[in-house]
Parts: structure tokens; sequence; C-alpha cells
């Protein structure tokens, strides 16, 4: 993933409010009141529950799925109804849908959804997916924290 560089001087404000140079960077939903939504995929309910609970202590807005499928059929319902996720979690070794397949599904329906694939076994060649991260399980709710801030630059 490679490093975005901006200048720090904006030229001119935009009708909301913000400087020129961040709307490029700053999603919609961070220019309103609206807090980021985010759907965590994973088959492991205390796991799922767990990244939940983290995150939405932090502020975001955040939806589960039990697995790759219920996770396909939430990401294809909201992105139909413009209701679209800021960023997806997902577990990768998962019954019926991996992470990997769930990622493929989505790049192929051109859902442009940022993606952190968390797994054990993390796959060995992920770059062709254009993940923004992978985590290696275990990791910290804090690890995960971080990790999303830096995404969704908040």
């Amino acid at each position: 993933m490679g490093a975005k560089t901006m200048s720090r001087t904006p030229l001119e404000m935009t009708p909301d409010g913000l400087p020129a140079y961040q709307t490029d960077l700053f999603p919609t939903f961070l220019r309103g009141n609206l807090p980021p939504r985010i759907l965590v995929v994973d088959d492991d309910t205390a796991i799922r529950e767990l990244y939940a609970e983290a995150l939405k202590r932090q502020g975001y807005k955040v939806d589960t799925a039990e697995d790759g499928d219920a996770g396909w059929a939430v990401l294809q319902a909201a992105h139909h109804n413009s209701d679209n996720y800021a960023l997806l979690i997902t577990d990768n070794n998962m019954p019926k849908l991996t992470g990997i397949e769930l990622v493929r599904k989505l790049r192929a329906a051109q859902i442009g959804v940022p993606i952190i694939l968390a797994s054990g076994t993390a796959p060995l060649n992920t770059d062709r997916l254009h993940l923004a991260a992978v985590l290696e399980k275990p990791f910290s709710t804090d690890t995960l924290v971080q990790t999303v801030k830096s995404i969704l630059l908040c």
C-alpha cells in the first residue's frame, strides 16, 4: 500500500468548510455528523462481539454478520440502497464463504469498501486483493482500533 502525500497549506475551503486538500482523503460520512459504519464478519461469536464492542466504544456504528455468506448479503443490500459501509473487517477462515472469497466477490461486484482481513493463517499473496490491512490473529483490540483509525483517518 502506497503512502499519500499532500500539502498542508489549503488553497481554498470546500462548501462544507474543510480545507480543499482534505476532501479527497476524508469520506463524506466524516464531513457530516454521522459516525463511520463498519461491518464485522466472523464465524466466532465471541470474537465478532469483542471486535464490535471495542469499535462501538470508539464511536463507530458497527453491524455484524456470522459468516461470509451473511456478510455478502449485508454488503450487497447496503450497496444497492446507497447505504455503504466505511470499512469491512472479515475473518478469513469461515465456513461457506471464506474472507478471501468474500473479498473477491466484492471486487468483482465493484463494491469498493476498504477491507481488513483478520486471520490466524493469512494467505501468502493478498496484494492483488487491494486490502487496507491484514491482521494476524491473535491481536489486541487496541491494535484493531488503531488500524481502523489509521484507515478511516479518524
